[in-house]
């Protein structure tokens, strides 16, 4: 987040409080809220358990269950893309109530794999 603004335009934003809340196969998770701040960063890791039909350790021999083999077999990978992007939404605290101030999402493969599609 570079700087949070609201739809209020005679609230002061400099000593805003806020937080995320990562969404993701149906379960939701929050960051810590981040005080006083207009510039909030967030570095925190937030766990999601994946349920899979597949038996990922058979299919994916030692690999990552994202990394498709030689044979372009990306099963298990293509499995948890089903589940839906990931989504984040922006939150302040009160008073007098939390206001959404924004979201965005990304497909897992933006998450998980790094520039060099590891």
């Amino acid at each position: 987040v570079d700087h949070v603004r609201t739809w209020d335009i005679n609230r002061r934003t400099e000593h805003i409080d806020t937080f995320v809340e990562v969404s993701f196969g149906g379960d939701s998770k929050r960051t810590r809220i981040r005080q006083d701040t207009a510039c909030p960063i967030w570095n925190e890791k937030l766990i999601f358990e994946i349920s899979l039909k597949r038996d990922a350790a058979a299919e994916i021999g030692g690999r990552a269950p994202w990394t498709p083999d030689q044979n372009g077999d990306g099963g298990v990978w293509q499995e948890i893309e089903q589940k839906g992007p990931v989504n984040f939404n922006l939150w302040t605290l009160g008073p007098p109530f939390n206001e959404h101030l924004g979201n965005c999402e990304a497909p897992m493969s933006e998450i998980l794999w790094d520039d060099k599609r590891q």
